[in-house]
């Protein structure tokens, strides 16, 4: 990519935040052992969570996050990004350092604050999740929105290795309080950092004719307008069913290799496969939109199938195979094939959908997500007690499947919605492509 020196800033301020919100992410995942594991609580002189209490944190999490992400996305279309993601990292922010501090309460106000702290967390992830993809759109390119909506969504992956290769055995291992309270700092240095550095919506920084272009769309911009448009509903039910199948692993692996292979949470075994995990998170969605572009542009729908039907397969033979590592080997494969076609799911918006309804569109897109990653516990969880693990697996190979076939469902455009835009601070950039006049339903 041959970005500006404002991009440069921009891009470095998304991959920090993201990377930051994505170590966040982990963590909630990484901590469960812990705040479940009645030595380590005592040690810290703390009663332990039972398997349902810290359930309950997850839930309150989902339910915060989706309620956030229905209005986030139309508001960001209609006032900007300028002041609602800052709001959003403080609050995320507000919500780590809430975290750490409920770790020193009494012992009945634990099983409260704690989860409270999780809930306050999801709107701020989701202020921050739907926030970023106007800032792309209005920032970037259209040539380079895949690239850097690819490379922003790799910190996933990365937050994931940092996660259980440094913070879980360094930090959360001796004391997971002082792990939220670090993170909260660092969500402000980057609130700072994203103030400092990307740039106003002010119409004072606009041309003349591009201010009145783009207030005349933010006016028109409904709630609703995102929840009529077909791609829009199309993107959300491929990443319902590609994120219960991604979510449905990382929830379900280390149980099912638990079971099956009896290593557990604190072994260096499941360090290992878990991170080997992170490394396959983190290749496929860097690589995933150059991928895509040299060899499927404008044809992502095969892709998506072509990469769905392959991580389906390899997904069924790992739950099969009876060695541990074989069996890593093949999940992690997977896994790569699996988050390959959640990168092009993620790129699809900037072509197929107008720029000027891109955040609640991502926003319909990120609640069909969590649906997804909401439904897979209740469903792995009945099929694997019903028919054991190679069972609930293959259905979850259904379902990617099934998402992989769901694109085929999208409506291309007669002409291209987004035309590409020049870099920031060019005084000829286009209007249309600034505000996404052209609507495709």
């Amino acid at each position: 990519m041959n970005l500006t020196k404002t991009q440069k800033g921009v891009f470095a301020t998304l991959f920090s935040v993201g990377l930051l919100a994505n170590i966040e992410k982990g963590l909630a995942g990484a901590i469960g052992p812990f705040l479940t594991d009645p030595a380590y609580m005592s040690n810290l002189g703390l009663e332990t969570f039972t398997k349902t209490q810290f359930g309950l944190i997850t839930t309150l999490f989902y339910l915060s996050f989706i309620v956030m992400t229905f209005v986030a996305g139309w508001f960001v279309d209609r006032y900007g990004y300028r002041i609602f993601i800052p709001v959003a990292l403080l609050i995320l922010a507000a919500g780590a350092a809430f975290f750490g501090f409920a770790g020193f309460s009494s012992t009945s106000m634990i099983f409260i604050l704690i989860p409270l702290a999780r809930l306050i967390i999801g709107f701020g992830q989701a202020g921050y999740t739907n926030g970023t993809p106007p800032v792309i759109a209005k920032m970037f390119a259209a040539e380079e929105r895949g690239a850097v909506q690819s490379k922003v969504v790799s910190t996933a992956g990365i937050g994931t290795i940092l996660v259980y290769l440094v913070f879980a055995p360094l930090v959360v291992a001796r004391d997971f309080r002082w792990m939220y309270f670090l993170l909260a700092v660092l969500l402000v240095v980057a609130t700072l950092m994203f103030i400092k550095l990307v740039p106003s919506e002010s119409p004072a920084d606009k041309a003349a004719a591009a201010d009145k272009a783009a207030a005349k769309a933010k006016n028109d911009v409904s709630i609703l307008d995102a929840w009529k448009n077909r791609n829009s509903l199309v993107l959300g039910l491929c990443l319902l069913l590609n994120n219960a199948v991604g979510v449905g692993l990382l929830t379900w692996l280390a149980t099912m290799y638990s079971e099956q292979f009896g290593i557990t949470p604190t072994g260096w075994e499941y360090m290992v496969v878990m991170v080997g995990y992170g490394l396959s998170l983190w290749i496929a969605t860097s690589t995933g939109a150059t991928v895509v572009k040299r060899w499927f542009e404008n044809n992502e729908k095969v892709f998506m199938l072509l990469m769905s039907s392959i991580g389906a397969v390899l997904m069924v033979i790992a739950v099969i195979i009876p060695n541990l590592w074989g069996s890593a080997v093949m999940m992690w494969l997977a896994n790569l094939f699996i988050m390959w076609s959640f990168s092009a799911i993620l790129m699809l918006p900037y072509r197929l959908i107008p720029l000027k309804i891109i955040g609640s569109a991502f926003a319909v897109i990120n609640i069909g997500a969590f649906v997804g990653g909401m439904a897979q516990g209740a469903l792995v969880g009945a099929v694997v007690d019903a028919a054991g693990y190679v069972v609930a697996f293959i259905v979850l190979a259904v379902m990617l499947v099934a998402g992989g076939l769901a694109p085929f469902l999208l409506k291309e455009p007669a002409r291209p919605i987004n035309e590409p835009t020049t870099p920031p601070g060019n005084p000829e950039a286009g209007v249309e492509a600034a505000t996404g006049t052209t609507d495709e339903k």
